[in-house]
Formats: structure tokens, C-alpha cells, sequence
């Protein structure tokens, strides 16, 4: 939704809106007949015939007719980026509630979107990529390798660290990110040992609740994090998902088995094998998650 024309949504009350660079349409229900309107320059027009959805041809009042409309698929000019900040989805998160991405739904992709923004369904999908705050922290990703100085709790106010002067390091949008009508609460991740072995395996759980009155899914995910080893090595790792199902204020516990072949990788050496320390397991919601407890593995 476009912050710039949400005086005419809000006085409208309309059911749907497009935003097309300088064009919004907006969709009212005042009969069992939908009937478009438009708003170009600031005024709104009563569209008397619409073609396509979303309209591609529009004739408004009888006087004239605009074609070409659906200009959501061309690229805007270098001046009109600087003009629209809208474009940018740092910008549509502050006037947002929530960002509906939707991909390439197929055919049934409206009354997919309908049921969601409906309440028919509750959306329970997650983010196969990080979105970036800025264009200047691409390439981003939930895996990087940490630098000489990286950017860390300790390091808050230090000049000489990792870290943008205008913008945060982390992503807008984490890998593994999603919305819910539901919403959950994690407890602290517990840990069956503090030592492993090669040949013995600890139990890493949480408990998860709904503290909403909507059942919702909710897919936990497990990370972990090498401290210090032989070779760079990334910062999380997924290496556990579970997809669990909440009733209204349910809670569940929920496990996950670290093993020493979770812990392999490519050494120096060129043998896949791990190799003894310390390492960070983060059980949350998304690859930006804090919770955290740390084991250690002997050898």
C-alpha cells in the first residue's frame, strides 16, 4: 500500500488497492458490483470501463481514456526512484503492518492471497533468502564468514569493527523470517549436556506456546555456530527444522539431536571431520534469532 494515497483508503474504506507508480486504483464495495475508481494527480476519478485485472484501459467519466496502466512490470526511471521512496522496502515497512510476498501464485494465486488476507488461512511460510536493509549489504546472506573484527555485542560503540556507518548489519528480513496470525513464545534452549564426545549425541529442546487465540504452524529452526576452528567457518548453520502445530495457548516441547556429523566440514587438511571446542547452538524463530547455549566437544 502506497503511504502517499492512504488518506484517499483510509476515507474511501476500500476493499483492495494496486499501486502503479503515479497511478493507484482502488476496488470499493458499494453494491454486489465492484466499481473502480482512480486516483491520478491527487484526484479521484469514477471509472466507467475497466479492462484486465488489474486494469490495463481505463475510461474515466466518459472523457478519456488511460492505456498502458499496468506499469507495475517496467522499470521507473532513475529520477522517479529518487522521487518514490516507497519503492524501497525498508520505506513500505514503516507504514506496514505486514509485507504479503507473494512470488509467482499461478492461477489460483488470488484466492490464495484472499484466504490469507481474509483470515481464512493462517500464513505459516518462511523466507528461502535474507531481504537487505540497503542494496549496499548485497550480497547478504545468513551463513557469512565473520571478518578479522566482527561486529559484536561487546564491540557496541567501537569504531574500528565490521559495520556500516548508515545502516545495521544485519538483513531487513532474516532467512527462515515469516509472519502468523498466531504468535509464539520460546522458552531458553536447554541443553542435555554441556560435553559431547564423537561418539555420543546431545539433546537440544525448547518449549514453544502460543499466545495467541489462533492455531497456528510454526516451523522451529536449529542453528549452530563453530567458535573456533582451523578454517573459516560461517556464523549459523541450519541444521534442524521442525514444522509444529499450536492450538490457542498450547505449548509444546520441542527437540533436536546434535550429532558429531553435524558438526563436520572440510578442514585444512581436506578430511571432512570436526574438530574439538566450543560451539553455539540457536534455537528460534528465524536465522536472526539470540537464543542460545553453548557445548563443548572433546576428542
Amino acid at each position: 500500500m502506497n503511504h502517499i494515497d492512504y488518506a484517499y483508503i483510509e476515507y474511501k474504506k476500500a476493499d483492495k488497492c494496486w499501486c502503479f507508480l503515479k497511478h493507484t486504483f482502488l476496488r470499493f464495495k458499494e453494491d454486489p458490483i465492484f466499481v473502480e475508481y482512480v486516483v491520478i494527480d491527487g484526484q479521484v476519478y469514477k471509472a466507467t470501463r475497466c479492462y484486465g485485472s488489474p486494469p490495463l484501459v481505463i475510461q474515466i467519466e466518459g472523457e478519456y481514456e488511460f492505456k498502458d496502466l499496468n506499469v507495475g512490470f517496467m522499470m521507473p526511471s532513475k529520477k522517479e526512484q529518487q522521487e518514490r521512496k516507497d519503492y524501497i522496502l525498508n520505506e513500505i515497512k514503516k507504514y506496514s503492518d505486514a509485507v504479503l510476498q507473494c512470488w509467482f501464485p499461478g492461477i489460483e494465486g488470488g484466492n490464495g492471497i484472499a484466504n490469507i488476507l481474509y483470515g481464512k488461512v493462517n500464513p505459516s511460510a518462511r523466507l528461502s533468502i535474507s531481504f537487505p536493509y540497503h542494496v549496499g549489504q548485497c550480497p547478504i546472506s545468513y551463513n557469512f564468514l565473520n571478518t578479522g573484527r566482527p561486529n559484536t555485542k561487546e564491540d557496541i560503540g567501537n569504531r574500528f569493527v565490521s559495520k556500516y556507518i548508515d545502516a545495521p548489519n544485519l538483513p531487513l528480513y532474516g532467512f527462515g523470517y515469516g509472519l502468523s496470525y498466531s504468535q509464539f513464545e520460546y522458552s531458553k534452549v536447554s541443553l542435555s549436556s554441556k560435553k559431547m564426545s564423537m561418539d555420543t549425541v546431545i539433546e537440544a529442546s525448547v518449549i514453544v506456546e502460543n499466545k495467541s487465540e489462533y492455531e497456528g504452524v510454526e516451523t522451529v529452526q536449529m542453528y549452530i555456530n563453530d567458535v573456533v576452528s582451523s578454517v573459516s567457518r560461517p556464523v549459523k548453520e541450519l541444521k534442524g527444522i521442525k514444522k509444529i502445530t499450536l492450538k490457542p495457548y498450547e505449548k509444546k516441547k520441542v527437540d533436536f539431536i546434535i550429532t558429531n556429523e553435524m558438526l563436520k566440514f572440510y578442514r585444512c587438511d581436506m578430511k571432512y571431520d570436526s574438530e574439538a571446542g566450543k560451539f553455539i547452538v540457536y534455537i528460534g524463530h528465524d536465522s536472526l534469532t539470540n537464543n542460545e547455549e553453548c557445548f563443548e566437544l572433546i576428542k
